[in-house]
């Protein structure tokens, strides 16, 4: 599969879509990166949704839920250095934010599922990371998962997505957060 992520200089619009946990975590992340304020409405409430909450709080992340809405204040390419980032047992969560971390000096993603998410391989997203002069402190591949990098360089990267989309989709992500063409 190949992607060609173009970054805008203002993203706007309206989505109404269903609630899904999926795209709800995405959402969170979008909104989170971006500067400025983004409203999602009916978002989904999921193990993997409410980790990409707390961990987007943690970064900087002003967000505010009623029944029909939820808005986010991003940090868009500043994020909060934070030392850890908790979550939970959500491998999407970690991996698109694998990416997010690369904007802090270091962060620790903390291990709390070891024969869960624990097991799973994080190596494509890691090697594509590691293009960018990030640095990656990893157990084989595996959590526990320390990101040092504050200033990654840009240029081109190669993202395989063969274990995973998800690898793509936190490069993607960086990419558009860095303002990259």
């Amino acid at each position: 599969m190949k992607a060609i992520v173009k970054p805008t200089q203002r993203l706007e619009g309206t989505i109404n879509a269903l609630s899904s946990k999926n795209y709800t975590t995405r959402y969170l992340l979008i909104g989170a990166l971006a500067d400025g304020t983004s409203t999602v409405y009916y978002p989904a409430h999921s193990e993997d949704s409410d980790a990409m909450r707390r961990c987007i709080r943690d970064l900087g992340a002003v967000v505010e839920e009623d029944e029909e809405k939820m808005t986010i204040r991003g940090f868009g390419r500043h994020p909060r250095d934070v030392k850890e980032l908790n979550v939970g047992n959500a491998g999407a969560v970690l991996r698109f934010l694998m990416s997010t971390a690369a904007f802090c000096p270091e962060v620790t993603f903390v291990n709390a599922y070891p024969n869960s998410l624990g097991k799973r391989p994080h190596d494509d997203l890691i090697e594509s990371l590691q293009q960018m002069g990030v640095q990656v402190e990893h157990n084989n591949g595996r959590s526990p998962i320390t990101i040092r990098g504050g200033n990654p360089k840009g240029g081109k990267i190669t993202v395989s997505g063969n274990i995973s989309s998800q690898f793509l989709s936190s490069a993607a992500v960086h990419d558009a957060a860095a303002g990259r063409r």
